[in-house]
């Protein structure tokens, strides 16, 4: 089960962010004294252009199920993107065998997650 937030955000410049954590030039559009505009369809498109430069990364990353990176703080969103959370087969494997080795390591870790982390 996925969880679906439906925020924004307004500067105090009156621009429509999607988060308060990005910068302005991804802003969706602005409010004003006398209007909020947005244009859904120009807005749909630019994330689809971001989504069709990430396809191939995403396509044959490893983490596609448990992605966490914001696409907004993807590198070169405007030009090649380059996502930094990307994993292939080997460094997957790396990182799952480094996670192991810290909780052999910190039995009390794994034990605290197993008792009190909530997956939903």
């Amino acid at each position: 089960m996925s969880t679906v937030f439906k925020k924004m955000y307004v500067t105090v410049n009156g621009k429509i962010l999607p988060c308060e954590r990005i910068g302005h030039q991804f802003a969706l559009g602005e409010v004003t004294d006398s209007e909020v505009r947005l244009d859904m369809e120009s807005i749909a498109n630019q994330y689809n252009e971001w989504y069709v430069k990430l396809e191939n990364q995403c396509s044959r990353c490893k983490t596609i199920k448990s992605c966490s990176q914001c696409i907004f703080n993807v590198e070169g969103l405007d030009g090649k993107p380059v996502c930094y959370g990307f994993m292939n087969e080997d460094t997957f494997r790396n990182y799952c065998n480094s996670q192991m080795q810290f909780l052999e390591k910190n039995p009390e870790a794994y034990k605290k997650i197993m008792e009190e982390v909530i997956v939903i």
